[in-house]
């Protein structure tokens, strides 16, 4: 199962192919059953994220759920070090903390949440959601940096 073949094209240039486990998951239809579990999976743990944001005030009304976030990322640890390691994104959301702009922008993440569950259900319309999706994964991997 774990064997990669090496084929050769007419010219002689080695074609270096996918690992089996990489061709069952990526091209065999069998994997789509655990495709479909991890979409599902995934979709309610968007939605179940969204729908606490969307009912809670702090989300929704002033933007105080993302400010306190953002309040502790731009802050330092006790040891003098700063909470995000990256300094372009620590002023990023300095700036974001400075120009006043959770009342908006925490909306917009609800929206984003919300939305992106809608990849599992129709696939032919997500380029949005997975535009949305992106920017809140990059967000994340971000926001948990080596040092953050």
């Amino acid at each position: 199962m774990f064997a990669v073949k090496h084929i050769t094209d007419a010219k002689g240039n080695v074609l270096i192919q996918d690992p089996p486990i990489a061709q069952f998951l990526f091209q065999n239809t069998k994997a789509s059953v655990i495709w479909l579990i991890v979409r599902l999976y995934l979709a309610y743990d968007w939605l179940e994220a969204g729908w606490h944001k969307l009912s809670d005030p702090a989300w929704m009304v002033d933007g105080s759920g993302i400010l306190g976030f953002w309040t502790r990322a731009a802050g330092v640890n006790a040891n003098g070090q700063p909470v995000i390691a990256y300094g372009w994104y620590r002023g990023f959301i300095q700036f974001l903390i400075d120009s006043n702009a959770a009342p908006w922008f925490s909306k917009v993440i609800v929206a984003g949440e919300l939305l992106v569950v809608r990849h599992p259900v129709a696939p032919e319309e997500a380029g949005t959601s997975r535009s949305v999706r992106g920017y809140h994964t990059t967000r994340r991997l971000a926001a948990c940096a080596p040092g953050g």
